[in-house]
């Protein structure tokens, strides 16, 4: 009987509770609905209550029960997600701003680096400069996929949808509760 679980997602129930409902084990209407066994007597008549009234609120527009208009969103909760996404996208619009600023900062170290190793003119301390130069350099290549191009994609990939999500709670607030369907 294919028809059981269909009726069963109509009226949004689980397994457990039509099968609680008819008295009988989750097993027994699971295989019931799969077509491996029948439904019990009592079960079956218990049953037939709920197809009744499907049947009888599918063919008599008197009996279909029309359900209540929604209720108009609360807006508060609206509100303050919506400005928590505007906070959220100056603040790391921000963020983004200073990432490009050191990606652009780390590639000047190393286009400066070749010709600040081959610097014609004698230095004070050898050794302390070639450390400094690797400093340098180290500093640039560990800090630059911190910031770099994929960085910045990901973050403006979330200040995108944040845009977004604060552009559609502004629809909705603005809409009435019908057209948010």
């Amino acid at each position: 009987m294919s028809d059981i679980r269909e009726l069963r997602e109509q009226y949004g129930l689980t397994q457990e509770e039509l099968a609680n409902w008819l008295n009988i084990p989750r097993v027994s209407l699971t295989l019931a609905e799969l077509g491996h066994r029948a439904l019990p007597y009592a079960a079956l008549q218990q049953m037939s209550r709920l197809i009744v009234a499907h049947l009888d609120m599918s063919t008599s527009p008197a009996l279909q029960v029309v359900p209540p208009p929604l209720a108009p969103p609360v807006t508060k909760p609206l509100q303050r997600r919506q400005l928590e996404c505007q906070v959220a996208v100056y603040r790391l619009g921000k963020q983004l701003s200073r990432l490009q600023t050191q990606a652009r900062q780390y590639q000047a170290r190393l286009a400066a680096l070749p010709q600040l190793r081959v610097w014609p003119h004698p230095v004070r301390h050898a050794g302390l400069e070639n450390d400094w130069l690797r400093l340098f350099e180290q500093d640039a290549i560990i800090g630059l996929p911190k910031c770099g191009l994929t960085a910045q994609i990901l973050l403006s990939a979330r200040i995108a949808a944040l845009e977004r999500e604060a552009e559609l709670l502004g629809q909705a607030l603005a809409a009435p509760a019908t057209a948010l369907l």
